[in-house]
């Protein structure tokens, strides 16, 4: 490790996240951040994808003496809840389009390191030798002058079918939840669209988009469900805000909705 990493300055706690609340640090240029069985597998992956010439990703700087993951402090705004208005707009979202696909045309080349682990499991018919990021959500996202450029919190990375990661980063941007549970009014169809266009997602595979929409929210309530159920704090708190709540509202939402954002997705 880099000994000029080691004396950057006070620890600054980073709020936002839910698996790691305040144990996520800046000093000076750098994140720390805990570590785990995934770490040395995600830090192959991001040495990859700097290689490759995506530059909106942390550089990985292996573990601090505490066994702490160091990666690169990413400038720029982050819409941590509640969502900044600027969040929603259609140029925020055709550039977090862009953005995912410039780094799946660098994660493309990638070949996982032999036994690697993973902190994500593909859900049934989604799998694949791909690595994505599985996790594009607002509070992952770095904007500067109101585009986004970088992707942080690579935990969720692992391999599956290329497009479960678009779905994935849809899902949040469209975004997949209830009217009810949204702060403005926006056309989810037709956000559905753009960002599949700006994207650049083939005729052929945009009707599987919308299934992987379905697949994508069934992962991430089994996810939730099992952590709350393992006692972790971030998890347990979001099950006391209502959790499960916003999730049946948006279930019955998307039942509805569903055949709408199949046509608005695929017709042009």
């Amino acid at each position: 490790m880099d000994e000029r990493l080691e004396a950057e300055g006070d620890e600054v706690t980073l709020h936002g996240g839910i698996a790691h609340p305040g144990a996520v640090v800046r000093i000076g240029a750098t994140v720390r951040r805990p570590a785990g069985p995934h770490t040395p597998a995600v830090h192959a992956f991001l040495r990859h994808l700097r290689a490759a010439g995506f530059d909106g990703a942390p550089g990985p700087h292996g573990l601090d003496d505490d066994g702490r993951e160091i990666v690169d402090f990413l400038p720029g705004a982050v819409a941590d809840p509640p969502f900044p208005a600027w969040a929603w707009s259609d140029d925020a979202l055709g550039s977090v389009a862009a953005l995912t696909r410039r780094f799946h045309e660098a994660a493309r080349s990638f070949h996982a390191p032999a036994g690697a682990a993973w902190g994500f499991e593909a859900p049934a018919g989604w799998g694949g030798t791909f690595v994505g990021h599985n996790d594009v959500c607002p509070e992952n996202v770095v904007f500067r002058d109101g585009a986004a450029v970088g992707l942080i919190d690579f935990d969720f990375a692992g391999p599956a079918d290329p497009l479960f990661d678009v779905a994935a980063t849809a899902y949040y941007w469209m975004p997949l939840v209830a009217p009810e549970d949204l702060d403005v009014d926006l056309d989810r169809a037709a956000r559905l669209r753009l960002f599949a266009d700006v994207y650049g997602l083939p005729r052929a595979g945009r009707e599987h988009l919308v299934r992987g929409l379905g697949a994508y929210l069934g992962w991430g309530e089994r996810l939730v469900t099992a952590r709350i159920a393992a006692g972790e704090p971030g998890f347990v708190e979001m099950g006391r805000r209502g959790w499960a709540e916003r999730k049946a509202r948006a279930k019955a939402w998307f039942a509805v909705a569903r055949g709408e954002l199949e046509r608005a997705v695929v017709s042009g």
